[in-house]
């Protein structure tokens, strides 16, 4: 996990994670306008979502079963 992110809520984590799935699999971009709007390519950003959606689920969904 990453420790920048354990840093962040619940509500941040959250809207984070939303943002990325948003830009990654909601709104059509053509690869080379992802990369000019974002400065990186859809494959880096995918990844930092899968991060930020383990750190989210590590930190808060399996301490709702408690």
């Amino acid at each position: 996990m990453s420790e920048p992110l354990k840093l962040l809520s619940r509500a941040d984590l959250y809207v984070i994670k939303n943002a990325l799935n948003e830009i990654c699999n909601g709104v059509h971009l053509d690869e080379w306008d992802f990369e000019t709007r974002m400065g990186v390519d859809r494959e880096t950003v995918r990844a930092l979502l899968d991060r930020v959606d383990l750190t989210y689920r590590e930190q808060f969904e399996t301490n709702d079963n408690d």
